[in-house]
């Protein structure tokens, strides 16, 4: 354990202070029992989701590039989200933006042209899921669950975005037919993209039944 850092900034996105509130504060709270800190973005900005890369590239990389500046400016080098949308936008930017200097350069002038601080490094951003995982781990989930989950059946549903598109969320274990030295690293805590278990394994620790 210990990879990513038990300190992140936390892009909670516009669903979780709305609609998803209870999500947000269970994450909270989740992470706090697990010892782990996330530092609320602070001034951050919609990601964009799903609509706006269909309107305009430009505008969406910008959109998450400033959340990337705001969480340099608070000191992090790590990004958390929870929501599936939320991560998929900041993975597909920060691809971009890491594989397309000249993007990155008009990217930075824009930024720095609307007094946002352009990006000295681009943050890199875990899934909640990935975070807990990989930070906290089963044994810590065991130790910290004071009503076990016992007899409850749980059908976990991850979502598309979640391991996919492969070249963002960086995940390879069976992405059979590409040219290797065309795909960018693979993140080595990054969940199974074709038989993902990371949901399931956590619920597993705290006393619940994994079905499919």
């Amino acid at each position: 354990m210990g990879v990513i850092g038990k300190r992140v900034a936390y892009y909670p996105g516009c669903s979780l202070e709305g609609a998803a509130r209870a999500y947000d504060v269970s994450t909270r709270i989740v992470a706090k029992e697990l010892g782990l800190e996330l530092d609320y973005l602070e001034d951050y900005n919609c990601c964009g989701a799903m609509e706006s890369k269909n309107v305009t590239f430009m505008g969406t990389m910008l959109l998450n590039a400033r959340n990337m500046s705001l969480a340099r400016k608070q000191g992090h080098e790590v990004i958390v989200a929870p929501c599936n949308g939320c991560s998929f936008s900041l993975q597909r930017a920060e691809y971009f933006l890491e594989t397309d200097r000249s993007l990155l350069e008009k990217v930075n002038a824009l930024l720095r042209e609307g007094g946002v601080d352009p990006l000295d490094k681009i943050p890199y951003t875990y899934h909640i899921l990935e975070w807990f995982y990989n930070e906290a781990g089963l044994q810590k989930v065991r130790e910290k669950t004071r009503k076990p989950l016992k007899g409850l059946k749980v059908a976990n549903y991850y979502g598309c975005l979640y391991t996919r598109p492969h070249f963002y969320a960086r995940t390879y274990a069976h992405a059979g037919g590409q040219d290797e030295e065309a795909r960018p690293r693979k993140r080595d805590t990054a969940d199974d993209d074709e038989h993902p278990y990371y949901m399931n394994a956590l619920l597993e620790a705290a006393g619940a039944t994994s079905v499919e």
